[in-house]
């Protein structure tokens, strides 16, 4: 019996199958590759997030007296809240140390992120660079926070630099600072890339005397020269749906900077803010939401959008009343917010610091 070999075209045919296959496997390996990454910044995000809750418990930073407001020009020195009333304060030690009384606020207000008509806004605070106690002499609170210390509390040390020995049978080696030449250094300290960081934001709870406490979690943030851009302001409008649901994000300006204004990506955040009026009572109300599906940018002139899907809270007030239209604070960097409810403590009816004179800014 004569056997009949494999036409050209049938070679072809298996080639081209094999070929198809082993493109498949490249493709996974660069989304496997993408997947390991984000889940290790997930990983390290979730670490620092539990950590900063943690730290923020332990130093007691829940009590108002430990929060700065910025930079007071009219009596050259630092000044403190001596309350917290109900207004929303971001805890951002690392900026405030670079800035002073330039980023007072938050969001960084600025020319060129006037995209919306009288936005709210937080007071961003710094914290006490020592431990604020009963004993402390009236006139004598401890300075605020530097910049070495702001960036030791809220840089996390967590992401070991290592070496990879290049043998697979061989574990990858922790960095230190031993550095014979540089005797400041400390020994055996494990190095970092400190590439993680982080700042708070409070805010009042509506019908509820309890703060939202929100750990936002950082990676690469660039605190060297604030500008508009860090911290984008833009209009945003809820169209429905359960948890944040749909929106749609609006920017008033010229078509070179839609693009920049209305730069976000899933698995990004946003902070939403607005005004609401119950009666006589006016608050504040911010919610952190992650953005899920993220459309182009759309429109012409001066007038450009992007609908968004987003997960969080219900943007729903029940007998309060959004005065004014809500706006949409826009950061890059942002890889997690962990929030939970805390309680602004105040000094005991027994401690003998509530008579010292303290200024409030404005």
């Amino acid at each position: 019996m004569v056997r009949r070999g494999s036409s050209l075209l049938e070679v072809l045919i298996a080639i081209f199958v094999v070929l198809v296959g082993l493109l498949g496997v490249a493709a996974l390996v660069f989304v496997g590759g993408h997947k390991g990454s984000r889940g290790a910044s997930a990983d390290t995000a979730a670490a620092v997030g539990h950590e900063a809750q943690r730290t923020f418990t332990v130093r007691q930073w829940q009590i108002p007296r430990h929060f700065w407001t910025a930079y007071d020009a009219t009596q050259n020195q630092w000044v403190r809240f001596a309350e917290v009333p109900n207004i929303p304060v971001a805890i951002d030690p690392r900026l405030v140390a670079r800035h002073g009384s330039a980023v007072s606020t938050f969001p960084y207000t600025a020319a060129g992120n006037v995209h919306v008509t009288t936005p709210p806004t937080m007071v961003r605070c710094n914290l006490f660079a020592a431990p604020y106690t009963d004993q402390t002499a009236a006139g004598q609170a401890p300075p605020p926070m530097g910049v070495g210390l702001a960036d030791h509390l809220f840089v996390s040390q967590d992401d070991l630099v290592m070496l990879e020995t290049g043998n697979a049978d061989t574990p990858a080696i922790q960095i230190t600072t031993d550095d014979p030449s540089n005797p400041n250094l400390p020994a055996t300290q494990r190095r970092s890339h400190g590439r993680y960081s982080w700042m708070a934001t409070i805010v009042p709870q509506l019908a509820i005397p309890d703060r939202m406490l929100s750990i936002v979690v950082f990676r690469s943030r660039d605190v060297t020269a604030p500008h508009a851009t860090q911290e984008r302001v833009v209009a945003i409008q809820f169209l429905g749906g359960a948890g944040g649901g749909q929106a749609v994000l609006t920017y008033n300006g010229p078509q070179a900077g839609a693009k920049a204004a209305l730069e976000l990506r899933a698995d990004q955040w946003l902070l939403v803010g607005a005004t609401v009026q119950a009666g006589t009572q006016t608050l504040q109300v911010w919610h952190w939401y992650r953005a899920v599906h993220v459309s182009a940018v759309s429109g012409s002139d001066t007038t450009f959008t992007r609908n968004v899907t987003l997960a969080g809270p219900d943007w729903s007030f029940g007998n309060w009343v959004v005065t004014g239209a809500p706006q949409a604070v826009l950061m890059d960097g942002i890889v997690a917010v962990y929030e939970r409810p805390i309680s602004l403590e105040q000094p005991s009816r027994f401690s003998t610091d509530t008579a010292i004179p303290v200024p409030v800014a404005n």
